[in-house]
């Protein structure tokens, strides 16, 4: 795929589209008396074999205008095979009656590494380029979020390393000694399939009997794997009930956290140079203890943690996130580096290290942000507009309930309307000056207009002729 850019420039992304290795590796079954080798077709033909990398982006090359190579990006990917595989049987019988029999093994991957190389070309000389490697590894048993990326530049090695919430809580994932019993299992059935199959030459038959009853055996036995990985997660949650009782705060909203599944965002980013500590920033959560969905709580980030050192340390001189008496203990020496307030989902207060607040006020349905308000803290904001009333408020209804916000001491007020299918309509600044912003039939800005509602810029688009190389 090829993208061009105003300037004349390209970019190309290659893709991978091969079949690569067949991770099935099929024993196919012909008919009685047929041969089975290289030159006879598979038939019936089992499902193309699953590719773990096929679509996945491999390089990524940008040019200039004056076709040199400015930018390039490799990317190579491993995938680790998981234990648990998929067996499958196609039985099928030609017009004459001859059975034939595909049987096949399919299995499931987890991608474990990401190494990206990017070379940055001297525009001046294209002979010198800068290199830089960037490794992310996916190493976590209980996620598949990444847990680590290196990268390799010109004066050394950085590592950044993620600690997400489940890492802190007991595990919610069915036991290890449940995966090798159930793994075990699933090897004694097909080792009695290989011992059935053994003398069944070309007898689709006993290749079709053998392969039904190993199929049942697997069913009884993911029946049962299922059972006992419901029992252990509900044992799971007893046990995260218990320690939510016993918990501080803090450590309560991240037990939370997990039973809400909201486990993307890691607590602690740790960074190293040379293997040596740099800083670290941790994100301390809040339960808010309301429910908007049932059986859930309201659990949103309260305060930003910052830890950074004029020398580098040595790596044992940090102390990473641990929990320690039922709640979690950060290093002694975190700063605070911003504090959040969130009401109903919506962040309304920012306050950074500064001290100096910036609160937001939400409308639509509380779902787009209609005033922003520098310099002030969010209860000084409800003592002046009507937040209720203003969700159902649009165009110059909303932008005069607003204005009441420019009555606070020292505040820079900026706000806005929108059309909620198409964008912002109005942003008003602090100076009391509105810009209005118009779309056209497919939503793209069209106008720009200002208070008079004179034009101050059209927006035109063009399109290239099918074949053209132009953007």
């Amino acid at each position: 795929m090829t993208e061009y850019h105003a300037d004349g420039g390209h970019t190309i992304y290659n893709y991978n589209t091969s079949s690569g290795d067949d991770p099935m590796q099929p024993i196919a079954v012909y008919g009685l008396g047929e041969p089975c080798d290289a030159q006879t077709p598979n038939y019936p033909a089992a499902p193309r074999p699953y590719n773990e990398k096929a679509g996945r982006l491999l390089q990524e090359i940008v040019m200039g205008a004056d076709g040199s190579q400015k930018q390039i990006t490799l990317y190579d990917e491993t995938f680790e095979r998981q234990a648990e595989e998929v067996p499958g049987l196609i039985y099928t019988t030609t017009s004459g009656g001859t059975p034939f029999i595909t049987w096949y093994q399919l299995y499931l991957y987890k991608l474990t590494e990401q190494k990206v190389t990017t070379y940055l070309y001297d525009q001046n000389d294209a002979s010198k380029r800068v290199e830089t490697i960037a490794t992310t590894r996916y190493d976590s048993e209980r996620h598949n979020m990444s847990t680590s990326q290196t990268t390799e530049v010109n004066d050394g090695t950085l590592r950044q390393e993620f600690s997400y919430p489940n890492e802190f809580t007991r595990s919610t994932q069915i036991t290890e000694s449940s995966r090798t019993t159930y793994e075990s299992d699933l090897q004694s059935n097909l080792d009695a399939f290989n011992q059935a199959t053994s003398s069944c030459n070309f007898n689709s038959s006993c290749w079709y009997t053998a392969f039904k009853e190993r199929e049942r055996e697997d069913l009884e036995e993911r029946a049962v794997y299922a059972q006992r990985n419901v029992n252990e997660r509900n044992q799971a949650i007893t046990n995260l009930n218990s320690d939510y009782n016993a918990a501080g705060d803090s450590y309560q909203a991240v037990i939370n956290l997990v039973a809400n599944t909201q486990i993307g965002q890691p607590l602690e980013t740790v960074s190293y140079h040379d293997g040596l500590f740099l800083e670290s920033r941790y994100t301390e959560y809040e339960d808010k203890g309301t429910s908007r969905c049932e059986g859930l709580s309201e659990v949103y980030p309260s305060q930003s943690f910052l830890l950074q050192t004029d020398v580098p340390l040595n790596a044992n001189q940090f102390s990473a996130l641990v929990v320690s008496n039922n709640d979690l203990v950060k290093d002694t020496d975190y700063v605070l580096d911003a504090s959040m307030r969130y009401e109903n989902g919506r962040m309304v207060e920012l306050t950074p290290r500064s001290g100096i607040p910036t609160s937001y006020v939400w409308g639509y349905d509380n779902k787009l942000p209609v005033a922003r308000v520098d310099n002030s803290g969010y209860d000084p904001v409800t003592t002046l507009v009507d937040l209720a009333s203003l969700q159902n408020m649009d165009g110059d209804n909303l932008r005069s309930e607003l204005d009441g916000l420019r009555s606070l001491t020292n505040a820079l007020v900026t706000t806005y309307t929108y059309d909620p299918l198409w964008g912002m309509t109005s942003q008003t600044d602090p100076a009391g000056m509105t810009m209005f912003y118009e779309y056209d039939a497919l939503g793209r800005l069209y106008l720009i207009k200002d208070l008079n509602q004179s034009i101050l810029q059209r927006v035109t688009y063009y399109y290239g002729q099918e074949g053209s190389t132009e953007p």
